[in-house]
């Protein structure tokens, strides 16, 4: 192996973090590495040494592998045998290093090569970009050969805050990768990419890297029929890394539920599994002003003569978007005069959706469906509507349902989980069978009726005050880090 002066850096960094920085002359770093690596063949050293020789984040066949071939033929053997890093060269670096040992690392590898505007993205974007603003923690995603987390680019800084449409290049800039040593490192988003699972899962289980994460749901588990195959096929993958973590935040008691239940069932692998505790997410809505009502009056072609009523969210089949189509067509048929409007994006199983859409739109009924809306958009919408409807199967927090209340806006939801929370937490809800039909045409018959009733909704709307995202982002924080 050829010690270069960065290597000998990065070794040197490797011995102090063990306690074991070189302090005779007559012995150099490679050879102090050596010794102790013989000394201590552990699984913990093996991923660290991994790490920090050859730049990349090993995988669980990885530190096996190295430990036993340490324990064999020595360290020396071992480590000669290693590849070199795939960003270093004969030729010079073609990436900087900064390895971290008592920081925070957070992986927001998705978030900022998305436009997407989910509930997951929105947390992500909410806390770490808070985290990074205040120092308390180093934002990363992957190199693009998916061996080991890199500091951001520009673009991908830009879209983290929210300040960028999310189409992110790094390919005219600087790599720097970041080798975490030790501090704690969080996982804010759902992954689900099998090679980033790979390489979390052996943070947790091997490296003295303290594995962390939020807790979005468990719908791939709990509901599979209602998730996208590619989806349910690899949230395992994630279930295993987040198996190895230290602790978990849950976005609702309701979904705090179903990872103790996960959590439980990892006795049969001969894991404990993590701490979880359920700290409820934020919703803050910004008072639309003038231009933003409207551009919500002109993008959802609302007009003043008839109750607007708002349903928010991604089309796919959990959000129960066609139960809300049917039982707006029997109300309109029982000659109920209201206007429907859908803000979100197409998903996966969305065709039949598009075409009961088009069905209804044909048959001259006022829908309207607006996706990639910004936020001016939806919080104008919610302020123009009479109320909202959110009737979802499936939900880990339903941050659609508290942003309408916090706009002053009623909400029919769903009777059980974390919407039930909110409904009991804030008031001005109707709560509903979503599996039900009747159940829902029932409760927007009503409050498209009784004007009492949707006057009393409104009040109790009208005096939600949910938790702001610079106290969740302090609240998370402190409990992943701690």
């Amino acid at each position: 192996m050829i010690i270069t002066n960065e290597l000998e850096a990065r070794i040197v960094h490797l011995l102090e973090h063990w306690d074991a920085a070189p302090v005779r002359t007559d012995s150099s770093s490679i050879e102090l590495l050596y010794t102790e690596l013989d000394r201590e063949p552990s699984l913990t050293r093996a991923w660290e040494a991994l790490a920090v020789l050859r730049l990349t984040l090993p995988t669980r066949d990885d530190v096996y592998g190295f430990a036993r071939a340490v324990k064999l033929n020595g360290a020396q053997v071992a480590v000669d045998a290693l590849p070199s890093p795939v960003n270093w060269s004969p030729f010079g670096r073609t990436a900087d290093v900064v390895i971290i040992s008592r920081g925070v690392v957070a992986d927001v590898h998705t978030t900022v090569h998305t436009k997407g505007t989910t509930g997951i993205q929105r947390v992500a974007r909410e806390t770490v970009s808070r985290w990074a603003s205040l120092g308390l923690a180093t934002p990363v995603a992957w190199s693009e050969e998916h061996l080991a987390p890199r500091l951001l680019s520009a673009e991908e800084a830009a879209s983290l805050s929210g300040r960028s449409d999310g189409e992110s290049s790094t390919n005219n800039e600087p790599i720097t990768l970041v080798i975490p040593l030790g501090g704690t490192y969080v996982i804010p988003e759902l992954t689900i990419e099998p090679w980033r699972n790979l390489r979390l899962s052996a943070i947790g289980q091997f490296a003295s890297t303290s594995l962390t994460g939020i807790g979005f749901d468990t719908v791939p588990v709990t509901s599979t029929e209602t998730a996208a195959a590619p989806i349910a096929e690899r949230f395992p993958r994630y279930l295993d890394a987040l198996g190895w973590a230290d602790r978990v935040a849950a976005i609702s008691e309701a979904a705090a539920t179903e990872y103790r239940g996960w959590r439980r069932m990892l006795v049969g692998s001969g894991r404990m599994g993590p701490e979880i505790e359920s700290i409820p997410l934020a919703a803050e809505v910004s008072q639309p002003g003038k231009s933003a009502h409207d551009r919500a009056r002109s993008a959802l072609d609302i007009k003043d003569q008839a109750p607007f009523v708002l349903v928010v969210g991604s089309h796919e089949p959990r959000k129960n978007h066609l139960a809300i189509l049917y039982a707006a067509e029997v109300l309109w048929r029982e000659g109920h005069d209201f206007q429907l409007a859908f803000i979100g994006g197409n998903a996966w199983g969305a065709e039949m959706f598009t075409r009961e859409v088009a069905r209804l739109k044909d048959s001259g009924h006022p829908i309207s469906i607006v996706s990639g809306a910004g936020d001016d958009i939806v919080f104008g919408a919610y302020y123009h509507a009479a109320f909202s409807v959110f009737p979802s199967l499936n939900e880990g927090f339903g941050l659609p349902v508290v942003e309408s209340l916090a706009s002053g806006t009623p909400v029919i939801t769903s009777a059980y989980g974390s919407m039930r929370e909110i409904a009991e937490q804030y008031g001005g809800v109707v709560l509903v069978d979503p599996r039900n039909d009747q159940s829902l045409i029932e409760a927007m018959r009503t409050l498209l009726t009784d004007s009492a009733l949707l006057e009393s909704l409104t009040r109790q709307a009208q005096k939600v005050t949910p938790k702001t995202w610079d106290s969740y982002a302090t609240e998370v924080f402190d409990y992943l880090t701690r």
